[in-house]
């Protein structure tokens, strides 16, 4: 969630103006909760849903959540919190390109 409001703070700044915050609040929180499976199951879903939802974070985070509560191994566990940790680098790398660089006074 970090790396995420990383790149809305940097998107914001670059932008100068709070559309895009405002728009991530409102519309893309819902469509990624919805297919990482926070309003109803996944399995309801058509499998490609099922597929673009393991890959949002709150996909990643739950389905870990729930191998973990089901007493699996970490090794069953670990591929979701690698790319959960990969996701969250290369969301923060990007942030940190889109941020505008300081500007020197002369």
């Amino acid at each position: 969630m970090g790396a995420i409001g990383g790149i809305l703070t940097a998107i914001t700044v670059r932008s100068g103006s709070s559309v895009i915050a405002s728009m991530f609040a409102t519309g893309i929180t819902s469509v990624l909760a919805l297919l990482g499976g926070s309003f109803i199951p996944t399995t309801t879903l058509p499998p490609i849903i099922q597929t673009i939802g393991s890959w949002t974070p709150n996909g990643m985070v739950m389905q870990a959540y729930m191998l973990a509560n089901q007493g699996l191994a970490l090794d069953d566990i670990f591929p979701y919190l690698l790319r959960l940790t990969i996701l969250t680098f290369v969301i923060f790398l990007c942030s940190i390109f889109i941020f505008p660089k300081r500007r020197t006074v002369t």
